[in-house]
């Protein structure tokens, strides 16, 4: 790239080791690069070593770097092995070789590589020990390059060997010592000693700035280090505050669920699937009063005489001391009434009034037993009545579908009053509703109030809307097998914070367990929802049109309680004439309401 003098024999084999082909430059010129190494500084922002000249010497050489950007470099040598060392912030390197030997007295091979994330490497393995003279960094003439300047000296040369070079000798290193003009030889000594001095001083500022380079890569690993540790101590600051908040959250659902355990006891017994019949109150036997102790009655004798009287008595009370201590043969039936530990049977009794002959008015008699008063007969219990839970779609600021100032949320309302009236009115049902009045309330709410209360279904009602005027009908919705399965996913995934299901308490059972009850009580409560759905749909169709398919599937939020049947149903749409008239006519209504009380007679029946 520089052409100064006739290439040499040594300039040409170096030249044909790196390239193919012998160089035609007198001063070796050799690049030494690698592809691009992509990291995180642009391409275009990292520096880039053009090319590499080695100016070689018997006394030493000379290294020229050329760069696009100028940069701080770390330039240092090493014995065992002998090196030069050339660290330099991450730089691009732009010939494909990357090592290989060199054919010079003071350098034999090269190679450079990345040393450290930042920090690029440029290695000259030398051929013997050499001084490092200095290095220097200069721009090019044109100010489109600069030039790294290294001069290198042999320790078995004197440095002025270098310094003086060839009769042809190289440029001038950047910043290192011109050659002297010959003096006189009384003046040679003074020379000496001042290029001595003045490679020392140049030695003493290479290793100088090698030693600032390593305080400042240290001060930036320690910085690094420092950086690590506060953000680890962070992290853990921040894994410690959300694990106190969950505990917190789940100790606070732990109570809610608590609570409405509770309040589900209150309510009804807990029971995996819920029940659907009032349990039988089993009531105690009555007992009757126990018997008065047995009254022996005997009639005072007449002056009997002394002598036989006293062994009457001793002969009657030693019968009784034995049938007392003697227990009864075994199949041999004994009358005995309760009272003393010695009361006669009625062998007993006979016994004595033939051993001693007593006459008539002088026997012992049995007292007869009290007959016991029949159990009074407990009324029967009231037959259980079915709860219902009546969620009137949308409200508040939810008005649903609205046309010709008509709004949904109105419609479905004034519905369900009618509805809850007629089955409290049947005297078989309990009604609650999720709302009685224009208010909005969450959907997941809805959910809880039917659970909380042990509802045997919920019902929503609704009234639908499209664009296609033509589409009319009634409609009903039940939870889809997709949507009940991914609402058990969630479940078992959060079983610790998900309460219970049909009064189990899942965070007490195994995820196993857990999974079987969950999935048992799910599909029990869709069966019983399809049931309904199809009973309600058959009442419909009988009082206006429904819809094609008119039990569908559908993933709403109000239908994913897993333990208590849910169906929704759209009364008609809005979007049509006809319908919105039937849903606007208070005898529709009526009729509408009528079908799902006969609806929910049958349901109840077949359950």
């Amino acid at each position: 790239m520089w052409r100064t003098r006739p290439p040499s024999r040594r300039s040409r084999s170096l030249g044909k080791a790196l390239f193919g082909a012998p160089l035609k430059a007198s001063r070796l010129l050799f690049a030494l690069c690698v592809l691009a190494l992509l990291s995180a500084t642009p391409l275009w922002a990292a520096p880039s070593v053009k090319a590499v000249r080695i100016d070689s010497f018997a006394a030493g050489a000379h290294v020229v770097m050329e760069l696009d950007q100028p940069l701080t470099p770390r330039v240092f040598t090493t014995a065992n092995p002998d090196r030069l060392i050339i660290d330099m912030p991450e730089v691009i390197w732009g010939l494909p070789q990357t090592s290989g030997p060199v054919d010079s007295p003071v350098i034999r091979n090269f190679g450079y590589a990345p040393h450290v994330p930042g920090v690029s490497r440029l290695v000259l393995d030398l051929a013997e020990p050499a001084q490092l003279l200095g290095y220097d960094l200069r721009p090019a003439p044109d100010g489109r390059a600069h030039y790294l300047d290294i001069a290198l000296a042999t320790r078995s040369q004197p440095p002025n060997a270098l310094i003086a070079g060839p009769p042809s000798a190289p440029p001038a290193r950047v910043g290192a010592p011109r050659p002297a003009q010959p003096a006189a030889p009384a003046e040679e000594p003074e020379a000496q000693k001042a290029e001595d001095s003045e490679a020392k001083a140049a030695e003493a500022e290479s290793a100088l700035a090698a030693q600032r380079l390593v305080e400042e890569e240290m001060r930036r690993l320690t910085e690094e280090n420092r950086r690590l540790a506060e953000e680890s101590r962070r992290l853990a600051e921040d894994t410690q505050r959300r694990l106190i908040e969950e505990r917190v959250r789940m100790a606070a659902l732990q109570a809610a669920e608590e609570a409405r355990l509770a309040r589900l006891r209150e309510a009804a017994g807990p029971s995996l699937l819920r029940p659907t019949i009032a349990p039988v109150a089993v009531q105690p036997p009555q007992t009757a009063p126990p018997a008065p102790a047995p009254v022996v009655a005997a009639p005072a004798p007449a002056a009997p005489p002394p002598g036989p009287l006293k062994t009457e008595r001793r002969a009657e009370a030693a019968v009784r001391k034995a049938n007392a201590e003697t227990p009864a043969p075994r199949g041999k039936s004994q009358t005995r009434l309760a009272g003393s530990p010695y009361a006669p049977s009625l062998g007993d009794v006979s016994a004595l009034n033939t051993l001693f002959s007593r006459p008539e008015g002088q026997q012992v008699a049995m007292a007869t037993p009290p007959t016991p008063a029949p159990a009074p007969v407990p009324p029967p219990a009231p037959a259980k009545k079915m709860l219902v839970m009546l969620d009137p779609g949308h409200g508040g600021k939810d008005p649903g579908a609205v046309r010709s100032g008509v709004r949904e949320k109105d419609v479905v309302l004034d519905f369900a009053k009618l509805l809850r009236d007629k089955l409290v009115a049947s005297g078989r049902y309990e009604v609650h509703m999720t709302r009685n009045s224009d208010r909005f309330v969450e959907l997941e709410d809805r959910v809880e109030a039917a659970r909380v209360v042990n509802a045997d279904i919920l019902i929503s009602v609704h009234a639908d809307s499209l664009d296609d005027s033509a589409v009319s009908g009634a409609t009903a919705y039940l939870i889809s097998e997709q949507g009940s399965n991914e609402r058990l996913e969630q479940i078992i995934q959060n079983k610790d914070a998900a309460g219970s299901v049909g009064g189990v308490i899942l965070a007490r059972e195994d995820i196993d367990i857990a999974r079987t009850l969950i999935d048992l009580a799910r599909r029990t409560t869709r069966n019983l929802s399809k049931e309904f759905a199809d009973e309600i749909m058959r009442e419909f169709a009988a009082i206006a049109p429904v819809v094609n398919r008119a039990v569908r599937p559908a993933n709403y939020v109000v239908l994913r309680a897993p333990d208590t049947p849910a169906v929704l149903v759209e009364l008609g749409f809005m979007s049509n004439d006809a319908d919105l008239k039937r849903l606007q006519s208070e005898e529709w209504r009526g009729k509408a309401a009528d079908a799902v009380l006969k609806s929910l007679d049958s349901w109840n029946r077949k359950r």
